[in-house]
């Protein structure tokens, strides 16, 4: 789960927004392995507000936050790669109850 931002002082904060998102990484990848639809959302939805306020605030290092940047635009694409592995399966399980309830429209009227 997310760290708490009480627990830390102003100067280290940005470490804060760090390992928040390094848990909701792992966070994302555990719910998109388990087909955790929901709780996916609502970790991205969450990753999205600690990006969005790491990068609004002015660091000294612009360098770390291009190199951060891209680290999860990479797993991102791990992310959605994964998604449209299951959203194949998906549409291939429901081509299949497809099929099969046809089938058994036909041999019911029959």
């Amino acid at each position: 789960m997310p760290l708490k931002t009480e627990d830390w002082s102003v100067d280290q904060y940005p470490q804060l927004q760090l390992e928040e998102l390094k848990a909701l990484s792992v966070q994302i990848s555990e719910y998109v392995a388990g087909e955790q639809w929901e709780q996916l959302v609502v970790a991205l939805d969450l990753r999205q507000q600690c990006i969005e306020a790491l990068f609004s605030e002015a660091v000294a290092e612009p360098e770390a936050l291009k190199s951060l940047a891209r680290s999860i635009l990479e797993q991102d694409a791990v992310f959605v790669a994964r998604i449209q592995e299951q959203k194949k399966i998906v549409e291939k399980q429901i081509l299949a109850l497809d099929k099969g309830r046809h089938a058994i429209n036909a041999y019911g009227s029959s």
